[in-house]
């Protein structure tokens, strides 16, 4: 079913520590399995995993990056922006990120409960790290989007 076409229930995501098996995976760039996750990545195998939804790849948007065609906002398109206050657990949070050793608006990960995110991360690879309230997060955030 396209990303267009989903209709999530957030059922699944009440469910205490859903998020659990998806933290400690090593980063591995443009992957998406158990065996390394990029950020992107990440999103696509929680997506797969619990809803059965594939996700377009990474490549995909890279290429739009490289053409200057936009960022992460425009590849996600098919979900609805969310106000930061009302986020939800399993939206997509947008992130500021370097991409080839620029700014850019690439990174992203899932929202666990409003104010923690899972993403996944060069250095320690998949992880849960709290964006509001930290100063680390506070000037990364861009933005949020429900797929559905």
């Amino acid at each position: 079913m396209p990303a267009s076409r989903l209709q999530l229930s957030p059922a699944f995501f009440k469910t205490p520590n859903w998020w659990a098996s998806f933290v400690g995976i090593p980063f591995a760039w443009n992957g998406s399995t158990r065996e390394g996750v990029s950020c992107w990545g990440l999103v696509c195998l929680v997506y797969k995993d619990v809803f059965g939804i594939r996700l377009p790849r990474f490549n995909e948007l890279e290429t739009q990056i490289e053409k200057g065609a936009g960022s992460f906002a425009d590849f996600a398109s098919t979900g609805e922006p969310v106000p930061l206050d009302e986020v939800r657990s399993g939206d997509v949070l947008h992130m500021w990120g370097v991409y080839k050793g620029k700014r850019r608006a690439t990174h992203c990960g899932v929202v666990t409960e409003p104010g923690f995110v899972l993403h996944a991360e060069e250095v320690v690879g998949s992880c849960v790290s709290r964006y509001k309230g930290d100063s680390r997060f506070l000037h990364r955030v861009i933005g949020a989007y429900r797929l559905e």
